[in-house]
């Protein structure tokens, strides 16, 4: 319940509001949480496209793992098939991006190279994607992250345009300077989903 919950309060932010955070502790299904909007939005947009970046390879292939247990039964609706480019590990891809739904699964790594060479591919995925999520939002902070939101902004234009983040940890650890969890929050728009839990 805790989960539809939070599921629930994405839907409606996101509506409104460009970015906001999903914050759960490790364990309680934030990627498969993640994974449903995602799944909401391939099947109910014009431009069925979304970009879900990390930090670790596991994290991908835990996102590709998500995607490929609910697709079969969520994606029914849609009647289309899927299609998942793993741009990590060195993956390039010189193929046009199909209209039918999208996900690309990408290290910020490989993202950030390929904004800075002008890669065609990833222009071509930032100006289409209706949703750009980032696992181990915590790191949001770093210069890259905040490279690979601004770029995303841009490449979108007026068009709708959402980040969400996902956390264990929403605040940063860095004790010596609390400025730091107070800008991941402006980052994300001051908007922070947790789940609710009863007393």
């Amino acid at each position: 319940p805790f989960q539809r919950g939070i599921l629930r309060q994405v839907r409606s932010l996101l509506e409104g509001r460009r970015r906001a955070m999903v914050s759960s502790f490790t364990g309680t299904g934030k990627t498969r949480m993640g994974m449903e909007y995602v799944v909401d939005l391939l099947s109910s947009d014009e431009e069925p496209l979304v970009i879900w970046v990390a930090q670790k390879g596991e994290l991908l292939d835990q996102a590709c793992g998500a995607i490929e247990q609910i697709w079969p039964w969520r994606g029914q609706e849609c009647g289309e098939p899927l299609r998942v480019f793993r741009f990590y590990e060195g993956a390039r891809f010189d193929e046009e991006i199909p209209r039918r739904p999208t996900l690309v699964v990408a290290s910020s790594q490989q993202m950030l190279a390929r904004i800075e060479s002008d890669d065609p591919f990833a222009r071509a995925v930032l100006a289409r994607a209706g949703l750009l999520v980032i696992d181990e939002a915590h790191h949001a902070l770093a210069p890259g992250h905040q490279v690979l939101i601004r770029e995303y902004e841009k490449a979108r234009g007026s068009a709708v345009r959402r980040t969400l983040g996902l956390t264990a940890t929403p605040g940063r650890s860095n004790l010596l300077d609390p400025s730091e969890s107070r800008q991941l929050a402006q980052l994300f728009g001051q908007v922070l989903v947790v789940p609710k839990v009863a007393h």
